[in-house]
């Protein structure tokens, strides 16, 4: 007889159910790892996230792509809040804790706005690999602002400032997988400050080849580093990051999603807010 788990696709960092980034998110105590890698597979979204029992916090996230377990992820935990809200497992005011192979991360939810904690890392400029590194994407030359260096942060995350927002998303990208500095350098932005809204602070494509997402719609960890690469590169002030900064992404995709983040640097609290809906609940059979 075949167990039957329920499952739900929720799209994180919007309020419509045909935009932001879609997770699927179910209970996962009863699951091997590896049904886990096979429900993500099968799924086919950019991350599947499984809620499992923990002695270190309220909850063990993990996330999962169709290939690959990943230490971190904004949206799939964005819409494992709202998953968990529409379970009623928690109420507007609630804070909780997910145990994640990031460390344990603090979480909460306020009028219907979800929060997550992040972690913080160094920033620095990438040097001498830079031009291996844009080979290896293919970008062309034409449209990276020179003026502005490329960054990367200590987890191997880099960010490229781009000229304007019609050259960002004029980017196609060709990329191959088995290239030395995409193994090294899985995780890529590319961004402007060229924005939709006059109240954003950036907009943002997000790549990541080798966890098999050739491009996420919309990326709670990467907005997260971008404010964190905004405020180093001077872009944005410290006490503008301290309040709040939005950052765009996916609207050229139709995927239209908007991240919220704010830094405090004395406490190395990094922390992004989104909204979540549900689009679709069901159930599979194993």
């Amino acid at each position: 007889m075949r167990k039957q788990f329920e499952i739900y696709h929720i799209n994180a960092f919007t309020k419509n159910p045909f935009e932001g980034n879609a997770a699927a998110v179910m209970f996962g105590d009863e699951l091997s790892e590896y049904q886990m890698q096979l429900i993500a597979n099968q799924t086919n979204y950019s991350e599947t996230a499984f809620l499992c029992s923990s002695k270190k916090a309220d909850h063990n996230l993990r996330w999962f792509t169709p290939c690959v377990e990943v230490d971190l992820c904004g949206h799939a935990t964005i819409a494992s809040l709202h998953f968990l809200s529409e379970k009623k497992a928690i109420k507007d005011g609630t804070n909780l804790t997910f145990e994640t192979k990031s460390g344990v991360l603090n979480c909460s939810i306020s009028k219907n706005e979800y929060s997550m904690q992040m972690p913080v890392f160094n920033v620095s400029e990438l040097g001498k690999l830079k031009n291996d590194l844009i080979s290896a994407y293919n970008i062309p030359a034409d449209i990276i602002d020179e003026d502005t260096p490329i960054l990367t942060l200590s987890n191997n995350y880099v960010f490229i400032k781009i000229k304007s927002y019609y050259k960002l998303v004029s980017y196609k990208p060709k990329i191959d997988t088995e290239n030395y500095f995409i193994k090294k350098f899985p995780d890529l932005s590319l961004y402007t400050t060229e924005t939709i809204e006059e109240e954003s602070s950036s907009h943002q494509r997000f790549f990541a080849p080798g966890y098999g997402i050739t491009e996420d719609p919309v990326t709670g960890s990467a907005a997260a580093f971008l404010a964190l690469v905004l405020l180093k590169a001077g872009i944005v002030s410290e006490k503008t990051i301290r309040k709040s900064i939005t950052i765009e992404q996916g609207d050229h995709l139709g995927k239209k999603g908007r991240v919220k983040v704010s830094f405090n640097p004395e406490k190395k609290n990094l922390e992004i807010k989104g909204n979540a809906v549900t689009f679709l609940k069901g159930s599979i059979f194993i």
